[in-house]
């Protein structure tokens, strides 16, 4: 079974939430990436960092704890970028995880 290949990106909102992710980044302003049109899902530009799912993870952590104003991104393999949501992928799984066990009933 192949493991799936992700790129992150983070797009930061303010001033003091551009700070942050480039400290944790460890980034400068030229490292933020152009997002064009067409490579996006919703067809809009971005100026986003590319981030390690490890740096994903810290900052989805500080999205709640410290506030930060982001929005992370997700592209799978050669895919479109699309806006990455959690609750969705949970709700995904709870919808299989319980369609599994009525199979599971039926046999």
């Amino acid at each position: 079974m192949s493991q799936r290949e992700y790129q992150w990106y983070v797009e930061p909102f303010g001033y003091d939430t551009n700070s942050a992710i480039t400290q944790l980044l460890e980034a400068t302003e030229e490292d933020k990436r152009r997002i064009r049109p067409n490579e996006c899902e919703d067809g809009r530009p971005h100026l986003a960092y590319a981030c390690s799912s490890e740096q994903k993870r810290i900052i989805e952590k500080s999205i709640k704890s410290v506030g930060l104003d982001v929005q992370v991104w997700v592209q799978q393999g050669q895919g479109k970028i699309r806006k990455w949501n959690p609750r969705q992928i949970r709700k995904k799984s709870m919808e299989n995880k319980k369609a599994r066990r009525a199979d599971r009933m039926l046999f």
